[in-house]
């Protein structure tokens, strides 16, 4: 990491970050944050317009700058006032001025490189700080990642849907691990649109020919207190 920012750093300039996007998740109707892979640090992080802050709908979509698979380049500054860990550990806060789409990643080179950066397990994903059960968490304040992936046999994730009361379904995913078993909110944009679009057949039709599922999996932020739940942020069809 240290020869990569002395890189972005020479002679008193700043390379840009180059990072393809891995998840793009909803918050609330209008907002969205995005995550994704820095090719050059080979870590994840998570590019912001403000600390802690999230994107308006212009920014994300398959025609615009944000969403899976596509290359991204931008400087940035970490999180002035600094964010929380532990998503501390990923965020950066973008200039906007310097945002740019690069390309679309084809879709075998987006799936290679899902399964590069594979955990071997959800909790490993977290380096050992989940805190395991049917609805695992990270305590606030843990300086441990807030993202990763893991990619499964495609019969170890079950989407279903769960409704309270009278309000609209929402989707859910039931994940065993070969360690654990997890029930998960998703929060991917992607996956909330092929649900509200043609429910929940259309979300597993998405992965019938799949044998394998890669799963980006995120922390949120604070909520209830002291807990960040897990929470699935993408799915990818492995072929």
């Amino acid at each position: 990491r240290s020869r990569t920012l002395m890189r972005r750093q020479f002679l008193g300039t700043e390379m840009p970050y180059r990072v393809v996007i891995t998840e793009v998740t909803d918050f609330g109707a209008s907002l969205h944050c995005v995550a994704g892979w820095d090719l050059d640090a080979g870590r994840m992080v998570r590019p912001e317009p403000g600390p802690a802050a999230f994107w308006q709908k212009a920014y994300v979509g398959p025609g615009s700058v944000f969403w899976p698979s596509h290359e991204v380049s931008f400087e940035a500054d970490r999180p002035n006032p600094p964010t929380e860990f532990p998503h501390l550990t990923e965020d950066l806060v973008v200039r906007l001025n310097t945002l740019n789409r690069v390309r679309v990643m084809p879709a075998a080179e987006f799936s290679q490189l899902a399964l590069q950066i594979s955990a071997p397990s959800v909790g490993a994903a977290y380096g050992g700080a989940l805190q395991v059960g049917a609805k695992p968490y990270v305590v606030p304040g843990t300086q441990c990642p807030s993202l990763g992936g893991v990619t499964l046999p495609i019969q170890s994730v079950n989407f279903y849907t769960d409704q309270y009361r009278d309000k609209p379904p929402k989707l859910r995913a039931m994940v065993v691990d070969g360690l654990a078993t997890y029930d998960l909110s998703i929060t991917s944009s992607e996956l909330r649109a092929l649900h509200r679009a043609g429910g929940l057949a259309a979300v597993r039709a998405q992965f019938a020919n799949a044998t394998r599922i890669h799963l980006r999996v995120g922390l949120a932020r604070e909520f209830p207190q002291g807990r960040c739940h897990a929470q699935i942020n993408g799915a990818f069809p492995i072929l």
